[in-house]
């Protein structure tokens, strides 16, 4: 498959074949979250803020993806782009202020927009995703903001809700072996 590929040409130390791969995947089966979900996490993960706002720039418009989805990937991309000191992309900035404030989505892109403080986040967690979700998402911001002792126990704490399946979990888990938020695109070991 080429989102496979894709990852392991990245492996390989040639990230252009990679990227080229990624598009394949979405060209093939564009109306499938999982063409945008796999290389989303993967190229976030590695800090390369370019080809992962080139992927949200091709998910906005497709209503078979599922919104919430679309907002994962602007929380990542608006994270990203403070962490590389890069302008803001009006159409992330705008996807997060369009969430209502009465859904978890909501909270996360209310809190990610500093509308919404941590603790009111936590409050709003109604399961241990979402606690992880909570966790993850002001992990990210404490260690931006230079207290990544803080930033390692809460990314410790999404790692012990056991919540594998979530996006957050993985990067946390990579995260804190990497010792650092990629702040700049970096292959991947």
């Amino acid at each position: 498959a080429p989102r496979d590929r894709g990852k392991l040409l990245f492996y390989l130390g040639d990230p252009a074949q990679g990227a080229e791969d990624f598009r394949q995947a979405r060209a093939v089966t564009p109306d499938r979250d999982e063409a945008y979900a796999e290389p989303m996490l993967f190229v976030v993960n590695h800090g390369y803020y370019d080809l992962a706002l080139e992927t949200f720039r091709q998910v906005l418009p497709r209503d078979e993806v599922r919104a919430s989805l679309k907002l994962y990937f602007s929380l990542w991309l608006h994270e990203l782009a403070l962490r590389q000191g890069l302008t803001q992309d009006p159409a992330v900035l705008e996807f997060l202020a369009s969430y209502r404030a009465d859904s978890w989505q909501g909270k996360l892109a209310q809190h990610a927009q500093g509308k919404l403080s941590y603790d009111d986040l936590l409050r709003g967690a109604t399961d241990s995703g979402e606690q992880a979700e909570a966790h993850f998402y002001e992990a990210l911001r404490r260690w931006r903001s230079g207290d990544p002792t803080d930033a390692k126990l809460l990314m410790r704490k999404v790692l012990g809700t056991g919540r594998m399946a979530f996006f957050e979990y993985d990067m946390a888990q990579n995260y804190l072996e990497w010792n650092e938020l990629p702040a700049r695109a970096r292959a991947p070991r």
